[in-house]
């Protein structure tokens, strides 16, 4: 363990920090948020600078079972078991775990709310598997065997939600095209 000032720094080198928010239920995003400047303007719907640009990339059943997948190619690594459940901070006597991590999130957790269709976009899913490293990374020193497999864990993760996301991009609807203007 280590103060959170030192962590923080190997942390902003993988995430952009924002301040922390209450967790926030889970609902479809509106027309107006999933495209343009109000997506863009909401901290929350962007927790970290690594998430992708594209959005509003639907989890109908066939990305249901290509993102169980994914997350099952994650958890299958024997250094995921320590992200597997939320961390019994009290047990583990770390009283400072819920002050500097606020939003705790776990790959069981991530499984659960995935099984009982509790995402509606792909973006929603990605988020909470980024939450689950960042938490990690912003906990642990950077020399830690828990920082090192959550940065290590966020690559192979990142790579499935880019194939995810190339797959999803052919779902989305088309653009009207652009209007020109007159003068």
């Amino acid at each position: 363990r280590v103060h959170r000032t030192q962590a923080s720094a190997a942390v902003s080198k993988f995430f952009a920090t924002a301040p922390a928010e209450p967790p926030r239920e889970l609902r479809p995003l509106e027309e107006d948020e999933r495209f343009g400047d109000a997506a863009m303007a909401d901290p929350g719907l962007h927790r970290d600078k690594r998430q992708r640009a594209v959005t509003g990339i639907q989890m109908d059943e066939s990305m249901l079972k290509k993102c169980d997948a994914a997350l099952k190619t994650v958890t299958r690594r024997q250094s995921a078991v320590a992200f597997s459940e939320p961390v019994n901070w009290r047990a583990l006597n770390l009283p400072d775990y819920p002050k500097i991590v606020k939003q705790p999130m776990d790959l069981g957790t991530v499984q659960d709310n995935l099984t009982n269709h509790r995402y509606a976009f792909l973006e929603e899913f990605a988020n909470d598997i980024r939450l689950v490293w960042k938490n990690a990374m912003l906990f642990n020193a950077p020399d830690s065997a828990y920082f090192k497999n959550a940065k290590q864990l966020c690559e192979v993760a990142e790579k499935k939600m880019g194939e995810l996301e190339q797959e999803g991009i052919g779902t989305l609807p088309p653009l009207d095209p652009p209007v020109r203007c007159e003068l």
